[in-house]
């Protein structure tokens, strides 16, 4: 039988829309996350940490232009030194906007109450001098002098605080009154140690007789001198060996076993030393 191409083939059994799928499968896997990760072990939620504000700097109030300007002129008059507007600005402790700053001063400058400067780009304000009455000589020979009592003053009491610092020092750096003690208990023991040593050295030590002592000093010589003999015949032998050969002393020394008087921890000179 023939089929046409209008005819549609109908399976038995139709496929689940891939659509459907995943309607049905979703929110089984979000119910499983949200059970996993939403719980802890002990199935209580992790509290969440509130999150840290940041601290704003506190910045100082400003004043209002009539206030600022007042504050200027108090400060410069008072001052009676040239400042720039930078300087007024950092002076004040930065209560006047620093845009505002070389405005009032050209405003107290035009009014008389200021005198400025330029020096480049940059202008130095100061209080008008006109407004201050001209000292006599004798107050400024009265200043000067006070001026010169105070600085010699403050160099006394700078050498005084030196001094009482200098002490101090000193003082921090000593034993205390316990440290002291300690230490004087310490060195009595060592002292009692030291004169028992003394007394057993003393009612232990062996009395010879001169001709012992004799004996004994001819005896050590003649040691001595054989020890010697025999040090310059090897000492010959092992001058052969290495002219002979392209081997070093001390290698050569090792290999045949020799033993000098330093490592065997034997000074000749302090053995003769002891001689009578």
């Amino acid at each position: 039988m023939m089929m046409s191409d209008d005819d549609d083939f109908e399976p038995s059994e139709k496929p689940t829309p891939p659509d459907r799928k995943k309607e049905n499968c979703e929110p089984n896997k979000k119910k499983k996350r949200k059970s996993e990760g939403g719980k802890s072990k002990s199935g209580a939620k992790p509290a969440k940490k509130p999150p840290k504000k940041k601290q704003k700097s506190s910045k100082p109030q400003t004043m209002p232009m009539d206030a600022a300007r007042e504050a200027i002129k108090r400060y410069l008059i008072k001052q009676n030194r040239p400042y720039s507007h930078t300087q007024v600005f950092e002076n004040l402790h930065r209560t006047i906007k620093k845009s505002q700053v070389p405005v009032l001063l050209q405003q107290l400058a035009d009014r008389g109450v200021l005198t400025h400067q330029a020096f480049g780009k940059t202008k130095l304000y100061y209080a008008n001098q006109a407004a201050f009455k001209d000292l006599d000589p004798n107050e400024l020979a009265q200043m000067d002098a006070k001026i010169a009592t105070m600085k010699n003053e403050a160099a006394l009491l700078a050498k005084q605080i030196k001094e009482v610092g200098s002490g101090v020092q000193k003082l921090e750096s000593s034993m205390t009154n316990d440290k002291l003690d300690q230490e004087i208990q310490s060195l009595k023991g060592k002292n009692h140690l030291n004169e028992e040593r003394l007394k057993n050295a003393k009612c232990n030590q062996t009395v010879y007789s001169k001709d012992t002592l004799t004996k004994m000093d001819s005896e050590l010589k003649k040691y001595l001198k054989e020890w010697k003999k025999h040090k310059r015949a090897v000492t010959d032998m092992l001058g052969d060996i290495l002219e002979s050969c392209s081997m070093k002393q001390k290698k050569l020394e090792d290999k045949i076993g020799m033993e000098r008087n330093e490592a065997a921890d034997t000074n000749l000179q302090e053995i003769s030393k002891q001689l009578v």
